[in-house]
């Protein structure tokens, strides 16, 4: 058979590539993007990331971060995307993308295998073992049984947390303390003091049913300073105070991002009634 030699034009190609159909040049930056995206996955892989969805379908991502401590984050959320490009450059030296970052996430959430979890923000768990997230930077967690209580690092199977914006740390529990601690702080009866404790308890409990804490009062009773106190002891955030959601679905976004809320509640007079309960839809 005679030899089939490249014409002109194919040689030319070969030389400067520049010179090639934006077709063909289209087609290999297209491979190439893909088989970047393969890799970011392969790192994703080997730092033994837990990617899994909650029982809405949205995905999260169970992972030991640099700082040696386990963390969980939204896989489409800036913590995992800064987890994800620290740990795909510290393997290749390159950078990636924001749109093959994604293309990678799109394919690590299609090719998990792991059921839907129930990810929950400050308190999990079970009635007989109890989780409370102190919302720290070492991603400590409280866990409480029948006989006691010890403080753990977080590993993500036990329960999984999730920290919205906004949440600051609760201090460690302290052996020594008492509940009499609490008493200055509530401008009541002994009765009231004891639905105030009641109520605490109820908070720290992963399963409802939930109560809410009517506080009534006149102008100047500490109704708000309790309201605040209450939040710091349980979820302790940035935002103590909120008013009431404009609807159901402000109530809901709400509800996903604390553990505890407070409302007023307007009555006859508006200085009158607060409400503060456990945001738990």
């Amino acid at each position: 058979m005679p030899e089939k030699y490249a014409t002109w034009d194919e040689l030319n190609a070969m030389n400067h590539p520049s010179t090639r159909s934006k077709k063909q040049r289209a087609k290999d930056s297209q491979n190439g993007k893909e088989a970047k995206v393969v890799q970011i996955f392969r790192v994703i892989e080997a730092e033994g990331v837990k990617v899994f969805p909650d029982e809405n379908g949205v995905f999260y991502a169970t992972y030991k971060t640099g700082k040696g401590h386990v963390e969980t984050q939204r896989t489409r959320g800036s913590s995992f995307k800064r987890f994800v490009i620290n740990r795909f450059f510290g393997a290749t030296g390159r950078s990636l993308s924001s749109s093959q970052l994604d293309d990678a996430i799109n394919l690590a959430e299609a090719k998990t295998n792991e059921e839907s979890h129930d990810v929950r923000v400050r308190v999990a768990g079970t009635p007989d073992e109890i989780f409370l997230d102190l919302g720290d930077n070492n991603w400590k967690v409280v866990r409480v049984t029948k006989d006691g209580w010890d403080v753990l690092p977080y590993d993500g199977e036990s329960c999984v947390f999730l920290r919205p914006d906004g949440m600051l740390p609760l201090p460690e529990p302290d052996p020594s303390g008492s509940l009499e601690d609490l008493r200055a702080f509530v401008n009541g009866s002994k009765e009231e003091f004891v639905k105030v404790c009641g109520f605490i308890l109820a908070c720290l409990h992963p399963c409802g049913p939930y109560p809410a804490l009517l506080i009534s009062g006149t102008q100047g009773s500490a109704k708000s300073t309790l309201s605040r106190f209450l939040i710091a002891l349980i979820d302790n955030r940035k935002t103590k105070l909120s008013g009431l959601p404009k609807g159901e679905d402000d109530l809901l976004v709400a509800a996903q991002h604390r553990h505890l809320r407070y409302s007023p509640l307007f009555g006859p007079r508006d200085d009158e009634n607060k409400v503060i309960g456990p945001a738990v839809l």
